[in-house]
């Protein structure tokens, strides 16, 4: 099946088909046998295809979309993205959850190494997913945030240098930034992963936003934290720290 790049981009969002099978025989661990595996009359390749075009969501999103492509039944597309997302999840779930300090340091950009070399460089931020307004009035204190405007859950995100990227669990959205990542476990994980890394023990250096207030939980583990400098109201910043701030929002901006 010839498929030209703008359209394999457009139904599922890899630019290419050669970057969507690649993806594919990473997530079956080689095995073309699982790769090949179909769960309907489409071919092995038009199964993968509705999959990432459902998951993707910018085409045919609905059901009944699908259905009207692709020529076969509601139950058939719902077990296709059953059996690929299945894949998916096993093949996560094998995965580390951090790169490994070698990994970071081999597969991130050069241009990193300027500012952060020898270092395990993680950038955290929180982000949202919308939610329905609770009809229980105490669900609906704990999952409203005045900064989402709404009622949300809250987990964290990261990406370290190499390009790696993960997420962390959902909480309730009215826990504030630094609660989340002083509670969730996350210092903690990080600490126990740079322990185990057989390429290197360097610990993790949080690049975060300045809404976090987490410097000290941190260091108890063994971790630390960079972000912008902090100034009162009636001070000024001196241009120490008016370049540092500027570097880490820029590094920031490239990265999340």
């Amino acid at each position: 099946m010839d498929i030209p790049p703008a359209e394999v981009q457009r139904l599922t969002g890899f630019a290419n088909l050669f970057l969507l099978l690649s993806f594919v025989l990473i997530v079956c661990n080689g095995s073309v046998d699982l790769l090949s595996a179909t769960v309907s009359c489409l071919t092995w390749l038009e199964e993968w295809l509705l999959y990432f075009e459902w998951t993707w969501g910018r085409t045919n999103a609905r059901f009944h979309d699908l259905v009207a492509k692709y020529k076969i039944g509601d139950p058939a597309i719902r077990n296709i993205i059953r059996q690929k997302r299945n894949i998916i999840l096993k093949a996560r779930s094998m995965w580390p959850f951090y790169a490994t300090y070698e990994e970071d340091e081999k597969l991130r950009h050069s241009s990193w190494n300027v500012r952060y070399w020898g270092e395990r460089i993680v950038f955290w931020d929180d982000t949202d997913i919308g939610m329905l307004k609770p009809s229980d009035a105490g669900l609906n204190r704990r999952t409203y945030s005045s900064y989402y405007g709404g009622n949300v859950a809250k987990g964290g995100v990261f990406i370290q240098l190499c390009g790696w990227l993960g997420v962390w669990e959902l909480w309730m959205g009215a826990v504030s930034d630094t609660y989340y990542i002083m509670k969730s476990g996350i210092l903690g994980s990080q600490k126990d992963f740079a322990l185990l890394d057989l390429s290197s023990d360097v610990p993790f250096t949080n690049i975060l936003d300045k809404g976090y207030r987490c410097s000290v939980a941190a260091w108890r583990l063994g971790q630390f934290v960079l972000q912008p400098s902090f100034a009162k109201s009636d001070q000024q910043f001196t241009t120490n720290h008016l370049l540092s701030s500027a570097a880490i929002a820029t590094d920031r901006g490239q990265c999340l």
